[in-house]
């Protein structure tokens, strides 16, 4: 029996402050989360999390920690980055919180995660990379920059409202997942989204399809295509298997030449 909560994972990127921490833990046990993980985490004052989190200092001391939000991702097949900064080079694809939500809930992936970054300067365009979409906090141009507690808190308020009424009750499973499943029909991990792109454009680099054109953005731009769609363990080789054979093909014809 799995809790579609259960599955969603919130990501700190380089916190600074202890305060927002323990804010953190509190607003996400309040929308019934439990899953923390903290990347590039510093010494922080435990006294005052406690303090702040209340009956929620469980959630700090489950946490897990990583040297790299690519580390933090590698068992994440979905991931949503929360940012203010949009456009091109940040992210092809920004979802709005409500439109994360449901996407979040429609796809009911075995796990998924909400990315936040530092408190003074957001997540870094590198860091957003990691993500498959981003996802904006509507908010006034005149401050348009959020606490990163309170974004925290926004997200998983708009997350828990959306779910059906029935599903909020506690001990209610949500989206349960046959303990037999096949490892192939489960959905890909952004890791393993990782491999497949670097894959295919690996196949379009042998038609020459990057003579002019660097492969960098296809990769991420395919990745993220993925992990929306919730590409699984079969279509993964058959995708594979589809790529490596027109390449082959093509090989074979210019040998002919």
């Amino acid at each position: 029996m799995s809790n579609i909560l259960d599955k969603i994972y919130v990501i700190l990127v380089s916190p600074d402050e202890s305060s927002n921490i323990g804010s953190i833990c509190r607003a996400m046990k309040n929308m019934g989360l439990s899953h923390l993980r903290i990347v590039n985490p510093k010494v922080y004052d435990e006294n005052k999390i406690s303090y702040i989190s209340v009956h929620a200092f469980d959630i700090y001391e489950k946490r897990e920690e990583f040297s790299s939000l690519k580390e933090a991702l590698s068992d994440i097949s979905f991931a949503s980055a929360a940012t203010r900064r949009t456009g091109k080079r940040r992210k092809y694809t920004s979802f709005s919180p409500e439109e994360t939500a449901d996407f979040i809930i429609e796809k009911d992936y075995k796990k998924s995660a909400m990315v936040f970054g530092n408190e003074k300067h957001g997540l870094k365009d590198e860091e957003l990379k990691e993500c498959t979409i981003s996802t904006v906090i509507p908010s006034s141009p005149l401050f348009p920059s959020l606490n990163l507690s309170h974004a925290v808190q926004i997200m998983a308020y708009v997350l828990y409202s959306r779910l059906p009424d029935i599903e909020k009750q506690e001990g209610m499973p949500i989206g349960d997942i046959d303990p037999n499943i096949a490892e192939a029909e489960k959905r890909a991990s952004l890791s393993e989204l990782n491999s497949l792109s670097e894959d295919i454009t690996s196949s379009l680099r042998k038609l020459g399809f990057f003579k002019m054109t660097d492969d960098s953005d296809l990769k991420i731009f395919l990745r993220d295509i993925f992990s929306r769609a919730g590409v699984n363990g079969r279509e993964m080789k058959k995708l594979k298997k589809l790529f490596d054979k027109i390449a082959g093909i093509s090989a074979d014809n210019r040998d002919k030449e």
